[in-house]
């Protein structure tokens, strides 16, 4: 962190370290981050809160909520990667996956066999979801 920052850029680079739940969504310094976010991507009109700032401590504030942020987005994809509530399985069953498309995250097993003669047989299938591969492939 640099000296030449203001008091309150200082203040809450200190304060993502010790309280990162208060930069997350909803939280307590929103509007600020919201900002930050808004003047990275060119758009000032939003970013009127740190107008005021330099370019150096809109970075070093950007960097403490990437910093933050990243963990959160590798948590919300692992869990929705890993979901098998009920609610998801019939979301892919019905909505999505209705289109006639391959959903890549089943893998099939199919097993026909008959009993007697007479060419009848049945067809058994038997999903293996991502979740059972990624253990597998982890050792967990």
């Amino acid at each position: 962190m640099s000296d030449e920052f203001c008091a309150g850029v200082q203040i809450l680079l200190k304060r993502m370290e010790s309280n990162p739940d208060e930069f997350k969504d909803r939280g307590k310094w929103e509007i600020v981050t919201r900002a930050v976010f808004a003047h990275k991507e060119g758009n000032f009109a939003d970013a009127w809160t740190v107008r005021s700032l330099t370019h150096a401590e809109i970075d070093a504030l950007h960097a403490g909520c990437v910093k933050i942020y990243r963990p959160a987005f590798d948590e919300y994809v692992m869990k929705n990667v890993l979901d098998e509530s009920e609610e998801t399985l019939k979301y892919r069953a019905t909505e999505r996956y209705a289109q006639s498309w391959n959903d890549p995250r089943m893998l099939a097993q199919v097993t026909v066999g008959g009993s007697g003669g007479g060419g009848s047989g049945q067809v058994q299938v038997k999903p293996e979801s991502v979740m059972s591969k990624l253990k597998r492939e982890l050792g967990l």
